[in-house]
């Protein structure tokens, strides 16, 4: 007895090591292979507590066409990239598997199932309820990985409006599950393996990237219209200036069915002008050269990216989605923040949601213990021969949801305290982010207007040019350097 005592946790320990939950989508597509190589994964690292595949977004219309190069280079680049020096910081909940020992540890799945009883617990934890499971694991010393080969399609929003509600989601709650990490970066790096200081500071460089994202694009469209379209700078700060002000001022007073429109309307004339200055470009590389700053760096963007693709043939097709991606830049890295900071009081989920039934105060305990999954209702699966298991079943999923799964009820005041505080979180928060993005466009500009004075010289492939004076007999050579000015710097520093 004494022994069988001994053994048992140790064969429970096993069995967790060996057991491993496979979370999916609803309309998730994959076949048995892809879990296999997931499986395989797990087997061969001790220490792996989750483990993706590679995402493939499926639908029709312009909007997946976006998201099919977006998840591509995610994945290939991104993805990629945080498996070799550290790791995976989101195992997407549409495709992932999990060990089972990993999420039994107390630091893991008994803070993964706390209540949200604070705004920004609410947007860390069930806005991105994935990466909120991967943050734990990752600080409780488990790693998370990537699995290149393994495939899986999910649908994805074919509609601008559809596809902002969601990132509106996904933003705040990767901006915080981020934050939280290099907050405890110290204990993290301790606790993980596979996490390094460097790491961090990378991810760091990252957080610092999109925070400023807005304000860095808004100057890179300032620069591309003065050089596109050779008016003076002021006339460009004011043409991107007001429009930008307008959706703040919508986001602010606004529904957020009008806050979409305009972002819509906003975006469609972003996407005509960004055409207009990729034709630029185009122009001024021929004009200067290869060699000069925008042009090289656009240059060694679009060829790694090439290059990427290449090293997937069997999707090289998404490069075709990339012109898509580029004329979109300004509404995905500048509209689409602002729209998620301004509407993080919004815990809604805002994609593939069911009716919103009114509250009238009516007991709904027995709507949910008659509650069953579809396929349970079947008549041919009740009737059959399988009946006395299929009412075991019945009564199974009866329990399951009135102790685990009925939705919370919370009171009219707990309601009303808990949308006071995302609104109170939402106010700070967007407060910070405009005054950050407004001072850091503020400087950059203020330096643009001395750029006679503060630029670099551009070392690379400078313009020899040569004077003769006849009276005098005396010929002069001298050089030109190409100017790198202070939007530029900033332009070279953001993709570099």
């Amino acid at each position: 007895i004494m022994e069988t005592m001994e053994l048992s946790p140790r064969r429970k320990a096993v069995i967790a090591e060996n057991t491993f939950i496979l979370a999916l989508d609803g309309d998730i597509d994959f076949q048995p292979r892809a879990v296999q190589l997931l499986i395989d994964r797990m087997k061969a690292v001790d220490e792996l507590g989750a483990a993706c595949g590679r995402i493939h977004p499926v639908g029709r219309g312009p909007m997946v066409w976006y998201q099919r190069f977006e998840y591509a280079i995610g994945h290939w680049l991104q993805k990629a990239t945080e498996h070799v020096i550290g790791c995976v910081l989101c195992s997407p909940g549409c495709f992932s598997l999990f060990r089972a020992s990993a999420l039994m540890e107390n630091s893991v799945m008994k803070r993964y199932t706390m209540i949200s009883s604070e705004a920004m617990k609410m947007v860390q934890y069930d806005q991105g309820e994935d990466r909120w499971l991967c943050t734990l694991l990752l600080k409780a010393g488990s790693r998370v990985e990537y699995c290149a080969a393994s495939d899986a399609y999910t649908h994805a929003p074919e509609s601008f409006n559809e596809f902002y509600n969601q990132r509106r989601r996904w933003v705040p709650s990767t901006i915080a599950n981020i934050f939280d990490i290099l907050a405890d970066a110290d204990t993290v790096v301790k606790k993980n393996n596979s996490i390094s200081t460097m790491y961090v500071w990378y991810q760091g460089m990252l957080m610092v990237g999109t925070v400023l994202g807005p304000g860095t694009i808004f100057l890179m469209m300032v620069g591309a219209l003065v050089a596109v379209f050779s008016i003076d700078i002021w006339t460009a700060f004011l043409w991107n200036f007001f429009p930008i002000l307008l959706f703040i001022l919508a986001c602010v007073y606004l529904k957020q069915k009008f806050q979409l429109l305009i972002a819509f309307v906003i975006s469609s004339i972003y996407c005509l002008v960004m055409m207009a200055v990729l034709i630029g470009i185009i122009v001024q590389m021929l004009e200067d050269g290869p060699l000069a700053p925008a042009s090289l760096f656009f240059l060694l963007v679009a060829v790694q990216i090439t290059i990427a693709g290449f090293m997937h043939p069997q999707e090289f097709w998404a490069l075709l989605c990339g012109v898509i991606y580029y004329i979109t830049i300004p509404s995905m890295y500048m509209l689409l923040m602002i729209f998620s900071v301004f509407n993080m009081n919004d815990v809604s989920w805002g994609t593939r949601e069911a009716p919103v039934l009114k509250d009238d105060g009516k007991d709904a305990t027995d709507e949910a213990d008659n509650y069953l999954p579809g396929w349970l209702n079947d008549p041919l699966l009740i009737d059959s021969e399988l009946g006395e298991v299929s009412l075991m079943e019945q009564r199974f999923w009866k329990d399951l949801i009135k102790q685990y799964l009925k939705p919370l009820e919370l009171s009219r005041e707990q309601k009303q305290a808990m949308a006071d505080g995302l609104k109170e979180l939402r106010n700070m928060i967007a407060f910070a982010f405009v005054m950050v993005n407004a001072i850091f466009v503020l400087i950059v500009f203020l330096l643009q207007l001395k750029k006679e004075f503060l630029h670099l010289n551009w070392p690379i492939d400078p313009t020899d040019f040569v004077s003769f004076d006849r009276d005098n007999l005396m010929v002069g050579i001298y050089r030109q350097y190409k100017e790198l000015d202070p939007i530029g710097l900033c332009f070279v520093i953001f993709f570099g």
